[in-house]
């Protein structure tokens, strides 16, 4: 058995001073006297540079070796490591988010299209698609207007298919024609209601659309279509609903804009030791074990997931989170939820129900349509005011305030679902990160209202549920310098 290189024990290196030994050694023993006795002798200058390349080419062999391997490779070299187990460093993405687009009908929104967020820092966003529409023919909600006022004419509304129509009396005008055809329209998926002379026509559901077609003596005054738009710069950008709502450059006839729904949210591409602790997530998609190999699976093959975490109810009987006998329920942050959906579908054993909130029909084996069912996380927004005191045999940088929310950033990178925020683990970071602090004390304050502001820090930790996500962005954290102890 070898005592250097590839031995059982893993890689065993062969240093500088052991290959000049060995060297040295066969030489006294070749030419029968002490090479090492004159070390300024140029016989040691060439035995010194020598062994420092052969030195140079054993640590080449032991970098190879240990490239070969995703827990000890770096870079593109534990991006090539990381294929062997069948997954890939994320890469950068941008924030995708639904935004319902007002304009004229038939108004085409370009990838120059860029609107913004009213929010400090502004987020800018681009249309992510080339054919993106302003359209009927993809409505979620639409104003109608009469065209033409006629008695005893027929005035039709077909939505999907459905045709609703409306007959004019003998003395008609616009607002007993736009009455006539909201009490018309009883489809329980829209609303219709006649406001400041126009029928608005709205879906229920906020992220779905719909076909509309009018009679030639109706037309829309304004459609809100849902197009998607991507953030400017790649990274994660949490904003409230309804707070991107500035149109920075848009073609003639669109008018405003809002975002709806769930975002998408993109990221940068991983870090290192990102890379390895999600690829001991995403490996789990071959696991034996049903939670591990869906959440593995949407892991690895849904983009835009920040953290995917499974329960399940192997009772006969509703647990105490609410979830049904023989349920499995999945809690993804992130991700499209159709291809959410066809990946739980996949993995999951037959006869086992999906519990949630969120619904998704898929189509099975057989062309069936099957709902399958998880949840999204609610938002719980943490704010963090940190007390700093001084410690005066130590000088505290000038920038303390900046290097403290860094800290506290850094360790909360990698929160997921149902993680509840400890504040003692931030204070570690803290001392390690800010120098002249002589003391800590960090008190919170949390909240499910994204626009709501601290009344009082009155809280140690935060106890998050199964179903929720902390959020903590660095406006949520106060510094407060209290000075010498």
């Amino acid at each position: 058995m070898p005592d250097y290189g590839v031995t059982p024990d893993g890689f065993v290196l062969k240093r500088l001073d052991t290959i000049m030994s060995e060297i040295y050694e066969e030489l006294k023993e070749g030419w029968g006297f002490d090479p090492t006795v004159n070390p300024q002798s140029l016989l040691n200058v060439f035995v010194t540079s020598f062994a420092d390349k052969i030195a140079t080419l054993w640590e080449v062999g032991q970098d190879v070796y240990y490239s070969q391997y995703p827990s000890t490779a770096e870079g593109i070299n534990l991006d090539n490591a990381m294929q062997f187990g069948g997954s890939k460093r994320a890469r950068a993405t941008k924030t995708s988010y639904t935004i319902l687009c007002e304009g004229d009908d038939e108004t085409p929104i370009p990838t120059t299209c860029m609107i913004a967020s009213d929010t400090l820092p502004v987020v800018n966003f681009l249309c992510a698609q080339e054919s993106s529409v302003i359209t009927r023919r993809a409505f979620n909600k639409v104003s109608i207007r009469v065209l033409q006022v006629q008695a005893s004419s027929t005035y039709t509304i077909a939505i999907d298919g459905t045709i609703y129509t409306y007959t004019s009396g003998t003395n008609p005008t616009e607002s007993s024609i736009l009455e006539g055809l909201a009490q018309a329209i009883t489809d329980p998926l829209f609303t219709a209601t006649v406001q400041n002379g126009v029928l608005m026509l709205e879906d229920t559901n906020k992220l779905r659309s719909s076909s509309l077609i009018l009679s030639e003596n109706l037309t829309t005054k304004s459609v809100y279509s849902l197009i998607s738009f991507l953030s400017e710069e790649y990274g994660k950008f949490v904003l409230p609903e309804g707070s991107i709502n500035k149109i920075v450059t848009g073609p003639i006839g669109f008018r405003s804009c809002r975002n709806v729904g769930y975002a998408v949210y993109g990221r940068l591409a991983e870090t290192d030791v990102e890379a390895r602790q999600s690829y001991i997530q995403k490996i789990a998609l071959r696991s034996n074990t049903m939670l591990d190999s869906i959440v593995g699976a949407i892991l690895e093959n849904v983009e835009g997931v920040e953290s995917a975490k499974g329960y399940e109810n192997d009772g006969d009987t509703v647990d105490e989170e609410g979830r049904p006998p023989h349920s499995i329920e999945i809690v993804v942050d992130g991700g499209d939820s159709t291809e959410i959906a066809a990946q739980i579908l996949a993995k999951k054993a037959g006869g086992i129900g999906t519990f949630g909130s969120e619904e998704v029909i898929v189509t099975g084996v057989s062309g069936e349509p099957i709902t399958i069912r998880f949840n999204r996380p609610q938002y719980v927004y943490v704010w963090l005011k940190v007390t700093l005191t001084m410690n005066s045999a130590q000088p505290m940088p000038p920038n303390y305030a900046e290097l403290t929310r860094n800290s506290i950033l850094s360790d909360v990178k990698s929160l997921k679902a149902g993680e509840s925020i400890f504040t003692q683990r931030f204070y570690a970071g803290i001392y390690t990160n800010v120098s002249g602090v002589g003391y800590v004390k960090i008190q919170a304050f949390a909240t499910t209202d994204a626009e709501e502001t601290p009344t009082a820090y009155d809280l140690e930790n935060v106890d998050i549920t199964s179903r929720q996500k902390a959020v903590i962005d660095k406006d949520r954290i106060e510094v407060v310098l209290n000075g010498t102890p």
